[in-house]
């Protein structure tokens, strides 16, 4: 038993030390006159953040390394003018003072572009255009920067008519002049399937592993799938990772976004008028789990979520409609875990699209204010208020998995135990007992916390069959 305590201790421990974070007043990144649809958010990992953003049917460009944004630069010129929306735009992602930005042509299924920097975003280079077919076109490019900084591309490849959809993926080896032979990344569902091809995708790199994340399209089941290589995008192999068998015979006009961390796989996605967070294995090529976000505040209108993470530190961000639009954030310090131990509201004024990046220190967030800006706001890391314990007493909970009843061991004097579900939202808070009822939950997986009468907290994991 006491090797048991241990191990759960050791796996608890990050959890148990729950972060507050302290958000700044929001700010706006540029006037109203450069736009504001869909912003997207990365930070190079060095103190500096980049953000892309679009309006009247231009791209805009702005960095901030910690004393304000810098003026907004415009990034495609007159005869490339850019489609943006508030559910698609430019793309772009950050390795050091390398800066790659993508979007596709206002025309629609015409053509994807390419512009970059090598010293922060002072300036970039002329347009690249991403692909040159006879008999087919392009549009949703997207970009991920590899271990070697060298940049990686995927984008949905139809025929002239806009008919037989798929993603693609390329790869350059200098540094975005040109990119290298194609390797299809979807058609995995079934031999009819296609991708979604109103719906944009994201791509993701850790080391030589590639994930790009997509909606799928097989006889009007749009459920999200994704394309993944362990070897640089020589070949991709696929699987679903939502499992909603989602029938629609309309374009949601919605896409995932998700992460890599280690053999695991996180991802975030708009179903049916709801929002997922799954996590799925690499090796074995399969979905494990998946959760609602946020069941009870804003579940109602629920639509496009974003995920980022600086190692076990992940945060999401989302809409949802309930009582007014929010924006909604989970935050977990050990994605491991699989749980959200932090949710916060970032904002109850009107808005639509939001997104997020993670650093060492900070949380920042962009988002769509309907006020006509990109509104941002960084929250930064605070203690909780509770002393985490976990890893200096014995405290065992079982059986687990369990069916009606938990069984709690320990040397320490708990005053009151509270359960959570796997997404953070607090179902029980009780008195400390040494046997405790469940079987009125639901199956799947929670959090226990206890604490004492001097607010020190534990927490154990437990699954309910």
């Amino acid at each position: 038993m006491r090797n048991v305590i241990i191990i759960f201790a050791l796996l608890f421990s990050s959890l148990a030390n729950a972060q507050s974070i302290n958000w700044s007043s929001p700010i706006d990144v540029a006037p109203s006159t450069n736009g504001n649809a869909y912003p997207r958010i990365v930070d190079n990992a060095q103190g500096k953040i980049f953000v892309t953003w679009g309006g009247n049917n231009n791209v805009y460009f702005s960095a901030n390394s910690g004393s304000g944004f810098s003026t907004a630069k415009q990034l495609n010129n007159t005869s490339t003018p850019a489609y943006i929306a508030d559910w698609t735009g430019a793309e772009l992602d950050v390795k050091g003072d390398s800066v790659y930005v993508v979007f596709m042509h206002n025309v629609w299924k015409q053509k994807t572009y390419l512009t970059k920097s090598f010293n922060g975003g002072n300036t970039f280079s002329v347009l690249t255009q991403l692909e040159n077919y006879a008999d087919s076109t392009s549009r949703f490019p997207i970009v991920a920067v590899g271990p070697d900084g060298q940049p990686h591309i995927s984008y949905m490849k139809m025929d002239t008519n806009g008919k037989h959809p798929h993603y693609v993926f390329r790869k350059s080896t200098d540094y975005g002049t040109t990119f290298g032979n194609e390797r299809v990344v979807g058609n995995v569902s079934g031999p009819a399937s296609e991708a979604c091809d109103c719906c944009p995708a994201a791509i993701k790199t850790d080391g030589n592993k590639v994930a790009v994340f997509y909606r799928d399209n097989l006889n009007d089941i749009r459920d999200i799938y994704t394309g993944v290589s362990t070897n640089g995008g020589a070949n991709f192999n696929g699987f679903a990772i939502d499992n909603n068998n989602w029938f629609i015979q309309a374009c949601p006009s919605s896409g995932p976004d998700g992460i890599i961390r280690g053999d695991s796989l996180y991802s975030v996605f708009f179903s049916n008028g709801k929002c997922y967070f799954s996590s799925s294995s690499l090796t074995a090529g399969a979905m494990n789990t998946i959760t609602q976000l946020g069941a009870t505040a804003g579940a109602t209108g629920q639509n496009f979520p974003r995920i980022d993470n600086h190692q076990n530190k992940t945060a999401i961000v989302w809409r949802g409609i309930s009582g007014g639009t929010k924006l909604l954030l989970h935050y977990t310090d050990n994605i491991t875990i699989g749980s959200f131990e932090v949710q916060d509201t970032l904002t109850t004024n009107s808005f639509q699209s939001a997104d997020v990046a993670v650093t060492a220190d900070a949380i920042h967030v962009v988002w769509q204010d309907n006020a006509g800006t990109v509104k941002y706001s960084k929250g930064t890391f605070g203690p909780s208020g509770l002393h985490n314990i976990t890893s200096n007493i014995e405290l065992s909970v079982f059986p687990n998995p369990a069916r009606a009843y938990l069984n709690i061991i320990s040397d320490h004097d708990f005053v009151g135990v509270k359960i959570y579900t796997s997404n953070g939202q607090l179902i029980s808070n009780t008195s400390f007992e040494s046997k405790m009822d469940i079987s009125n939950l639901a199956k799947g997986n929670y959090i226990l916390e206890f604490t004492d009468a001097e607010q020190h907290v534990a927490k154990k994991f437990f699954s309910k069959e």
